[in-house]
């Protein structure tokens, strides 16, 4: 219906009926704009379980790590993925790490190199330690991801069983269509030592992660069993519970 129109049935039947058309007029537009408004997401809980396997000698260590994660309340296997590493302390206070990791997801394959750098610093019973890390993501659809993080861990030994650790970070992710922070993470948890070589951890984590459009609030429970080959290392190596 045309304005003019509009304006000609204002005249012969009134303007409150005029309204009442231009309403039934809008309302399918004003339908329309609603329906393309996306959906908010929901929080979930996510369920990381890793078993990581370390051999240490002088300033070198290294390690395999086994995981697999589950989203959508513990319900849903999204991923596994398996990562070797290797570790250099040129200094008590410095580490070197390169690894590479490789991910099976539901819709695709990952393969990621990485390399980064850690200041870590023993003081009596505590350790204190940060991470810069670079990842590059190459996906099996063709597509090249690229990732920065940045972790702190403070770790408290607690007699002989017991070791209490706390982490945070964050970690920027560009590629296309995307440049933003993509998740931040706060948590800690407890490590029970069996003996000098071999734990259990058991961790919590609190997360916002972006999804372009929005931010959600998700919960991470983190099962971590540790086991060391060889521990004959020079400098005592940085505690990192998980890598986010």
């Amino acid at each position: 219906m045309t304005l003019r129109a509009v304006l000609a049935f204002a005249t012969r039947w009134g303007t409150g009926s005029a309204i009442a058309v231009v309403v039934s007029l809008l309302r399918p537009v004003c339908g329309g704009v609603q329906a393309q408004t996306p959906a908010e997401a929901t929080s979930q809980q996510w369920l990381f379980a890793s078993t990581k396997v370390s051999y240490a000698v002088d300033k070198w260590r290294f390690y395999g790590d086994a995981q697999f994660r589950l989203d959508g309340n513990w319900r849903e296997l999204n991923q596994y993925m398996a990562e070797a590493a290797s570790i250099y302390s040129p200094s008590k206070n410095w580490e070197l790490q390169g690894d590479f990791r490789v991910t099976v997801r539901p819709e695709r394959l990952e393969y990621r190199p990485g390399a980064g750098v850690t200041f870590k610093a023993l003081v009596s019973s505590w350790q204190f330690a940060v991470q810069h890390k670079y990842q590059l993501d190459l996906l099996s659809t063709g597509a090249a991801n690229h990732g920065v993080r940045q972790i702190f861990f403070v770790n408290k030994r607690v007699g002989d069983r017991f070791l209490l650790s706390g982490i945070g970070g964050w970690f920027y992710r560009w590629r296309e269509g995307f440049n933003d922070i993509e998740f931040v993470r706060l948590g800690g948890g407890v490590t029970y030592l069996f003996d000098a070589l071999h734990g259990l951890n058991v961790s919590y984590f609190l997360g916002r992660q972006n999804l372009g459009d929005q931010w959600v609030t998700d919960g991470f429970t983190f099962v971590g069993l540790s086991l060391n080959v060889r521990a004959d290392w020079k400098y005592v190596p940085a505690v990192r519970v998980v890598d986010f």
